[in-house]
């Protein structure tokens, strides 16, 4: 089993786009990887996940560059679950504590809230 994350990126608009990690959770890693160089979590800067975090922030989604490049797997899906959503609507629409071990809340300027 896995240690589920939930991370919720912050978006020009206020809202957020939602996004998961399957081990994410484990001793709140995600806090310390997640920066604007590595904005979807891991140990080595990517040029392509920048691409995908600057491609969100205008509104687009990721999912046909995601599965090309297999050697930019990171810990946070880079696919969101839900883009758009109210920072209010997270807790009663998406986050189940059932379901996830953490959430992370992650700013414009990558400051990261668990």
């Amino acid at each position: 089993m896995g240690y589920r994350a939930l991370i919720a990126y912050e978006r020009p608009d206020a809202s957020h786009s939602l996004h998961y990690s399957h081990n994410g959770a484990l001793d709140y890693q995600l806090k310390h990887q997640i920066t604007s160089e590595t904005p979807f979590g891991g140990d080595q800067p990517s040029e392509w996940a920048h691409d995908q975090y600057e491609a969100l922030q205008s509104g687009e989604t990721t999912a046909d560059a995601y599965a090309v490049d297999r050697q930019s797997q990171t810990p946070v899906n880079p696919d969101p679950i839900a883009m758009g959503v109210p920072l209010d609507e997270i807790s009663s629409e998406y986050l189940d504590f059932l379901h996830h071990e953490a959430f992370y809340v992650v700013s414009q300027h990558f400051e990261v809230t668990a």
